[in-house]
């Protein structure tokens, strides 16, 4: 009896074993990656800075490509790993990057994003605020007639001046027939032939129920926003780069939802969104 009991016992914990070794149909283990992919322009090499570490243990001379390792290091520090580099050293690369899918860490992203822009838009309005007074201080000098001054230096303040309100103006007014039934801020930095348009959304009150809302109608509603903006943004003839967030605010909180990334470029007469 004590044998058939051992048996028995034997039996249903090598079952056990062999159900547990099973993969199960209703879940998954494989790792979930999301992707980045970035160029910060030409790769230049200068002489060694992390190879200094090995050189007492026979490394022979290098050079590194300091600012790309740097700008690398600090995307590593946020759990990004180079996977592929498409390009040559000579010319503009474009480096694949991944790491494994983290909501949390996403969130965290937006977030930083969120500062990133709003420090942008206050440099932008400083810088904006120190060429006024500049110019207005070279002015004033004029009528004072004692200090030097160049006619010319000031002359091209105001036509930049001019041009960059024009040029203000002008996507100002893209933005609100576009965007003319929600509310939105932005920034706009333009600078040797590239445009870039920070658009932040005001969400809360479309998409806000309670202390719930829905991430994939908050994606469809953007979606339906870069549309409109690219559309829009295409009698511009710069590259244009455009960044979209989508804030709610909730319990006197603001919080950057969802963001979307788009590059436009005009490509033998024709307009190409990546």
């Amino acid at each position: 009896m004590k044998k058939l009991i051992l048996i028995l016992i034997l039996i249903s914990t090598l079952a056990g074993l062999n159900a547990q070794s099973k993969p199960s149909l209703t879940t998954t283990t494989e790792p979930k990656w999301e992707y980045l992919v970035a160029t910060f322009g030409k790769t230049y090499f200068s002489s060694e800075n992390k190879l200094l570490a090995y050189k007492n243990i026979g490394l022979m001379e290098g050079q590194e490509g300091v600012i790309l390792q740097s700008n690398l290091d600090i995307l590593g520090r946020f759990g990004w790993e180079v996977v592929g580099i498409v390009g040559s050293i000579g010319g503009d690369q474009q480096i694949v990057l991944k790491r494994t899918y983290d909501p949390e860490r996403i969130k965290k992203d937006r977030e930083l994003i969120a500062q990133e822009e709003k420090k942008q838009a206050e440099l932008e309005l400083t810088r904006s605020k120190e060429e006024e007074a500049w110019l207005a201080k070279q002015k004033d000098a004029i009528l004072q007639k004692k200090v030097l001054v160049d006619l010319d230096a000031i002359e091209l303040a105001e036509r930049q001046q001019k041009e960059k309100n024009e040029y203000q103006n002008m996507i100002s007014n893209l933005l609100k027939e576009a965007l003319s039934n929600f509310l939105f801020t932005y920034t706009f930095k333009a600078d040797n032939d590239k445009t870039e348009i920070f658009i932040i959304y005001d969400l809360t009150e479309q998409f806000l129920k309670e202390n719930t809302y829905r991430r994939s109608e908050i994606e469809t509603f953007i979606s339906d926003q870069v549309e409109l903006i690219q559309k829009s943004c295409e009698i511009l003839n710069t590259e244009i780069t455009l960044l979209i967030t989508g804030n709610i605010t909730f319990m006197k909180s603001t919080e950057a939802v969802y963001s979307s990334y788009h590059l436009g470029s005009l490509i033998e007469g024709e307009w190409m969104w990546f």
